[in-house]
């Protein structure tokens, strides 16, 4: 974060060795740590423009989606996800490209955490994930309709806060 790694999308410097670090990162931490690490990485990567490298981290992250179910890295899981994909549709494989349907809230399918299904913040950002995918396809009407579901949902919400608390 200070600019002292050795390149810029990694942590290795010359007191980290970041595989190292990965490989026994299994070995002595909790499962929760393990995942938090993972969307972190995809995060980083994603921002840093390595899109292989972010997937492949949320490939690592995916297999730990269980311990996350009612947590708010869900929703970044997800969301990162599928602007990673979305970084690489052009020139993506098949299976990158369907990695970007995979939405928290069964918005195209998978539904993976039923417990965040109420969560107004993860349905708006898997409508936009599933608006930029459509918008890749060249499915204008679906990515129409998934934005204005956004848009909804945000207003929504919003009306809720000012509200405030019901009786």
């Amino acid at each position: 974060m200070q600019g002292r790694t050795a390149a810029f999308p990694s942590l290795r410097d010359a007191q980290f060795d970041e595989t190292a670090f990965e490989a026994q990162l299994m070995a002595n931490r909790t499962a929760m740590m393990v995942f938090y690490y993972w969307i972190l990485k995809l995060k980083t990567r994603l921002l840093s423009g390595d899109y292989v490298e972010a997937l492949a981290a949320a490939d690592k992250a995916k297999a730990l989606l269980w311990i996350s179910a009612a947590h708010i890295h869900l929703l970044d899981y997800f969301y990162y996800t599928a602007l990673t994909v979305a970084a690489l549709y052009e020139n993506g494989t098949a299976d990158e490209q369907n990695r970007g349907r995979e939405t928290p809230d069964g918005a195209t399918g998978t539904t993976a955490a039923s417990g965040l299904k109420t969560s107004t913040d993860l349905r708006r950002q898997a409508r936009t994930s599933v608006a930029e995918i459509a918008r890749l396809e060249g499915r204008e009407a679906r990515r129409n309709a998934s934005i204005r579901e956004a848009i909804s949902l945000g207003k929504r919400e919003r009306l809720r806060a000012e509200r405030g608390p019901g009786p």
